[in-house]
């Protein structure tokens, strides 16, 4: 939000007056347009002159601000009211609206005149969406189960993104939104409805919760570095007995960060290092062999706290469960590997 001095008179329909705010009126709201905003006004700009003009003025400053831009060249289309400026200000095209804001500052006698984009005036400030939110709104009235009313809905508290109707279930919407204030959202949603002139209506009280929240705008890092020496940038993975790792880069990189396969068989622990990309056995279709080596996995379990004083201290980085049958001397072997 921005604070700013605003002065409202100027602005008044013709017999109409301000009534002072009361205690309760809520000193701040948000409401969320979404993605594109629906007017183009890339031809428009806050034109403002100083030292500042008077309101009453308007109509003289509005007419010097046109004379001089038609003198340069820009035509003006309209001019109107600003409540953050001298005045509105459109012009024959985005083109000429960009070249007036590019020339900064236009000197008028001793009065400077400039111009800022319509959207860039003192009312504008940056807003950050922190995170996608799947929300549940339980006892959602069933005659508000259209996309534009859940859409209405969700607008005080983010933008809409997915409805995941369920049509099984009639007790709950769930709607996932991009909040600005995760934080602040409610624990009832109250959807009212004015069903007449009078004045009379209803309203539904929908408890609302939280079923989950991803933090958004995580970077992707920084792009790797090109490879000396013409070295293929997608080499094969480095694969020992059917494991796969996707290490290889970071045991070049980090000399001290090496690959570790505790290989658990009849219930010996045994220490091996993994080498660099060894020999592969394409011909070996791992999808066709059996799946039941619980006991291989239990095996492993049952053995950790024989596994971990072999590695001599080193910093654990990760570990992951792996489970192959690999080509022998004498067939296939069934084996558990734990990669560290």
């Amino acid at each position: 939000m921005a604070n700013f001095p605003c002065d409202p008179l100027p602005h008044l329909p013709p017999g109409t007056s301000i009534v002072e705010p009361g205690p309760l009126r809520t000193k701040r709201s948000y409401v969320v347009v979404g993605g594109d905003l629906p007017v183009a006004c890339d031809d428009w700009a806050i034109a403002t002159l100083a030292p500042e003009i008077d309101a009453a003025e308007y109509d003289g400053a509005s007419a010097i601000i046109a004379d001089y831009l038609e003198h340069r060249g820009l035509t003006v289309c309209h001019t109107t009211r600003c409540g953050m400026g001298t005045a509105l200000v459109q012009f024959v095209s985005s083109c000429d609206r960009d070249t007036a804001v590019e020339s900064c500052l236009h000197m008028i006698g001793d009065t400077v005149l400039r111009f800022v984009n319509q959207d860039r005036g003192i009312n504008y400030r940056d807003a950050t969406f922190t995170h996608d939110v799947w929300l549940m709104l339980v006892n959602y009235p069933l005659e508000c189960w259209q996309v534009d009313t859940v859409v209405k809905t969700m607008t005080p508290y983010g933008r809409f993104l997915i409805w995941s109707k369920d049509n099984s279930n009639k007790a709950r919407i769930v709607v996932k939104i991009r909040a600005y204030n995760v934080d602040t959202l409610p624990l009832s949603i109250v959807v009212l409805q004015n069903s007449s002139d009078n004045g009379f209506g209803g309203s539904w009280t929908c408890p609302t919760y939280i079923l989950s929240r991803n933090l958004i705008g995580a970077m992707g890092g920084d792009e790797d570095p090109i490879l000396p020496d013409g070295e293929n940038p997608h080499p094969m993975p480095n694969v020992f007995n059917g494991f796969w790792h996707d290490l290889h880069n970071d045991f070049h990189a980090n000399p001290d960060l090496v690959p570790v396969v505790i290989d658990v068989e009849n219930g010996n622990v045994e220490v091996i290092q993994i080498p660099d990309t060894p020999e592969q056995h394409p011909n070996i279709n791992l999808n066709e062999l059996p799946k039941d080596h619980e006991g291989l996995v239990a095996t492993v379990i049952a053995n950790s706290q024989d596994i971990f004083p072999k590695l001599d201290n080193a910093q654990i980085v990760g570990a992951s469960c792996k489970l192959v049958d690999i080509q022998g001397d004498n067939g296939l072997v069934r084996k558990c590997f734990l990669q560290v």
